[in-house]
């Protein structure tokens, strides 16, 4: 396998932030087939309930780096992080997060294989 060294960060301002009853290590573990890897170790999920910095955070160490997750519900707020040496499809992981009805999203895609070099970036707008 070549390594590639990519790094996709979301930032989405989102209709319908998961509560507390919420999956989200089945969501995680969603995602890492979505975009064809393999788990090394996790998911490992934990909800805050601290006003102001109330919701989720995940990771999962997949076999070619990771995959983070965190919600802020007060502000309808969502950070996507996924690292890897392995190559995947954004537009897969942009069509997963729409389940989270997003209204704003911003996103750099980047190829950290020799420095910082942005390969895509965009702000999505999304009508619901």
């Amino acid at each position: 396998m070549i390594l590639d060294h990519k790094h996709l960060l979301i930032r989405a301002e989102c209709e319908r932030i998961p509560g507390k009853d919420f999956d989200l290590k089945a969501k995680l573990e969603d995602l890492v087939d979505l975009i064809d890897m393999k788990i090394l170790a996790g998911p490992m999920t934990a909800w805050c309930d601290m006003p102001g910095n109330i919701g989720w955070s995940g990771t999962t160490i997949i076999e070619t780096s990771h995959i983070a997750w965190h919600s802020w519900n007060e502000t309808g707020l969502l950070n996507l992080d996924i690292y890897s040496c392995k190559d995947f499809d954004i537009h897969k992981v942009i069509a997963w997060a729409e389940e989270f009805q997003p209204t704003h999203m911003d996103y750099k895609f980047l190829d950290r294989n020799n420095s910082f070099k942005t390969l895509e970036q965009h702000t999505l707008e999304f009508d619901h």
